[in-house]
C-alpha cells in the first residue's frame, strides 16, 4: 500500500512540475519572452522536462511560435480549426513532431534559442 501511495505521489509531482515548465518555462519564458528565470530554475525546469516529456526547448518554441504566427490560417502546425476539433486533441503529438522535425521551423521560428553544453552533453 505505501509503495502505490509513493508511487502515485511521484507522479503527482513529476505530472505538476512538467506542467509548470511548459507553462512557465517553456510558453511564457522561452516562446514569448514574458520572463526571464534564473540559471539555476532554467537547468531545473529543463530537467524536469527531459525526465517527464523529452521535450527539445528549441523545438516547442518554434512549433508553438510558429502556431501564433499562423493562428488558424494556413501554415499554423495544428489548427483545430482546420484540421478538427478532435484530430488535434487526440493526435497533436503526430502534428507536433512533423514540424518539429522541420529545420526550417527550427531555424526561422527558434534561431535565439541556442544549444548550450547541457544540451550537448545531456538533453539533446
Amino acid at each position: 500500500m505505501l509503495r502505490i501511495l509513493l508511487a502515485s505521489v511521484v507522479t503527482l509531482v513529476v505530472t505538476q512540475a512538467a506542467v509548470i515548465a511548459t507553462s512557465v518555462y517553456l510558453h511564457r519564458g522561452l516562446a514569448h519572452r514574458a520572463l526571464r528565470l534564473h540559471p539555476l530554475a532554467d537547468f531545473f525546469f529543463r530537467c524536469i522536462l527531459w525526465i517527464s516529456t523529452g521535450q527539445n526547448r528549441r523545438e516547442w518554441v518554434a512549433v508553438h511560435r510558429k502556431h501564433h504566427a499562423f493562428t488558424d490560417k494556413e501554415g499554423d502546425p495544428h489548427s483545430p480549426l482546420l484540421l478538427g476539433f478532435w484530430k488535434v486533441q487526440l493526435g497533436n503529438v503526430f502534428y507536433y513532431v512533423r514540424e518539429a522535425r522541420n529545420p526550417e521551423t527550427i531555424a526561422r521560428w527558434a534561431r535565439d534559442i541556442k544549444d548550450d553544453v547541457w544540451d550537448r552533453l545531456l538533453f539533446n
